[in-house]
């Protein structure tokens, strides 16, 4: 549920939801009341609300939790959503953290307020980029060991290992 209700909230709910974790969850959107009838009716795995202000917060480095709820019947999505979702603000704290350190070193070098908005809303949008980019939750690297790269040589190492084990009870 988005109560902060802005374009920069929708922006960022449609980021956390699309591309490879649309694998993995579906997201619903609805109102307070219809998604903790879902929660109870077991249809969902858990239920984020963005609050009022959210995204006003965030742009000036105040943290502003999210209210979530998972639903113990769902235990392993729940769980799932919640590391999703830690990941998420993770990427939010340290985009503020580095937001916030180029503003204080700018002031302290004495740069014009003109100037120092310019970069704080440049900073912003550089690091916003950076934690929307982060869609990407998993890296797919696919792993062949050495004989499924070469199917001779398995036959070959597994027809001597065979004949080392019959040679091996033979002996005793």
């Amino acid at each position: 549920m988005d109560k902060d209700d802005t374009a920069q909230t929708k922006y960022v709910m449609e980021q956390l939801t699309e591309g490879k974790l649309r694998k993995i969850m579906k997201p619903l959107y609805t109102n307070e009341q219809k998604a903790k009838q879902l929660l109870q009716q077991n249809k969902v795995a858990a239920i984020v609300t963005l609050p009022k202000g959210f995204s006003h917060d965030i742009a000036h480095g105040k943290n502003q939790p999210l209210h979530v709820i998972g639903n113990s019947n769902k235990p392993l999505q729940s769980q799932l959503f919640r590391y999703v979702m830690e990941s998420a603000a993770d990427y939010t704290s340290a985009a503020q953290s580095g937001i916030n350190t180029v503003d204080t070193f700018l002031e302290k070098e004495n740069v014009s307020d003109e100037n120092r908005r310019a970069e704080f809303k440049k900073s912003l949008v550089t690091f916003g980029l950076h934690v929307l980019d982060r869609g990407s939750l998993f890296d797919e690297q696919v792993e062949t060991s050495f004989f499924q790269q070469d199917m001779k040589q398995y036959y070959v190492l597994s027809f001597a290992a065979y004949d080392l084990e019959l040679r091996r009870m033979a002996a005793c």
